[in-house]
């Protein structure tokens, strides 16, 4: 329902300069009650986007025409090899990004399928999702984010209600190169949207054999009693039919008493667990580092790093996110954060920084 005070303050504006002209305000009212009751902000020209954003309207417009010219690209390698392309915005269009994934893009309804990205939704949901079943089969979208087109981002603006010229000026802001760019702050929510037709066609299909889907961004994961080669097939035309493809060497059938995986975390012996290779890795990373003491552990590894404490302290978080009571994380957890301590005791007062 509509607020309807602010309704009735956009009719005394509409009335103090479009006057004569009835028709015009009862258009006006009517795109604003629209948006109004999805609780998104009616935009109705560039100028009014710019003063919405706090963007002066000549840089909006340089942002609109020429995107290239505001994003800072690099590439990282892939961890199964290959490199990945990275494009970070300037601070003047992530904060246009910003805006937009806040009060507009956030506010729209996704599929109830989709974990990644989504506030109140984890990995460890994701993986729960498919406890106790018998056989999972793991695909991956490739190339996610660059898959996904203008023309795709536009329609979300469009169909959330915008007239085409707003749609227009919102997707530019979002895309680069005509597609997702991989580093801008509205990318994975757009791509939840888009992606939506697709999670509805497998949520669709797997339910009519008794199988059970989620997807976690480009991770795609369908659990059940059995699945084959005509399974398979008619999801792989279902992901292209929306303009995806797989990255068929990623795709895993996973059967019986087979380790099963998702996302990080292991469904095996019917309950949620961190691998049994993650853990070794914790436990050894941990043993060395009070043994030896960070920078005889750093020079041992050949790499210096500055947050070595701390990523090792995430990791057994998230240990324990996925096995909340497990002892043995929680002592490490405890070890770690005394050894914390007793370090940042050795560092002059002014550098000094609690976790």
């Amino acid at each position: 329902m509509a607020d309807q005070s602010i309704i009735q303050d956009w009719q005394v504006f509409f009335d103090e300069r479009v006057r004569g002209r009835r028709d015009l305000v009862e258009g006006y009212l009517k795109f604003v009650k629209k948006l109004e009751e999805t609780g998104l902000p009616p935009i109705f020209e560039l100028r009014h986007l710019a003063e919405m954003v706090g963007i002066d309207e000549g840089v909006l417009v340089r942002i609109i025409q020429s995107p290239i010219a505001f994003y800072r690209e690099f590439e990282i390698p892939k961890r199964l090899g290959g490199t990945r392309r990275i494009s970070v915005p300037s601070p003047t269009v992530l904060a246009a990004q910003r805006w937009i994934l806040t009060e507009i893009s956030s506010k729209l309804e996704i599929h109830s399928c989709c974990y990644g990205f989504v506030l109140g939704r984890s990995i460890v949901d994701n993986a729960r999702a498919h406890l106790g079943t018998r056989v999972l089969l793991k695909l991956d979208i490739k190339d996610f984010f660059p898959s996904i087109s203008f023309r795709q981002v536009m329609k979300i603006f469009l169909g959330a209600g915008y007239p085409v010229a707003v749609a227009y000026f919102l997707a530019r802001i979002c895309c680069l190169n005509k597609s997702l760019p991989q580093g801008a702050a509205t990318s994975p929510s757009l791509s939840n949207l888009v992606a939506k037709r697709l999670d509805m066609g497998l949520t669709k299909y797997p339910a009519t054999g008794g199988l059970t889907y989620t997807r976690y961004a480009d991770d795609l994961a369908i659990s059940g009693e059995a699945i084959g080669s005509t399974e398979i097939s008619q999801i792989q035309y279902i992901v292209e039919e929306q303009g995806f493809n797989l990255n068929t060497k990623k795709t895993r059938l996973l059967q019986g008493k087979t380790q099963k995986i998702i996302t990080g975390v292991s469904l095996s012996d019917g309950k949620l667990a961190l691998p049994r290779r993650a853990v070794r890795e914790i436990k050894l990373e941990a043993y060395h580092l009070k043994k030896h003491g960070y920078f005889a552990h750093s020079k041992v590894k050949g790499v210096l790093d500055p947050l070595l404490m701390e990523r090792l302290l995430g990791r057994i978080g998230f240990w324990l996110q996925i096995d909340p009571e497990n002892v043995q994380a929680k002592r490490l957890q405890a070890e770690i954060k005394q050894y914390v301590e007793v370090v940042l005791d050795f560092r002059p007062a002014f550098c000094r920084n609690k976790l």
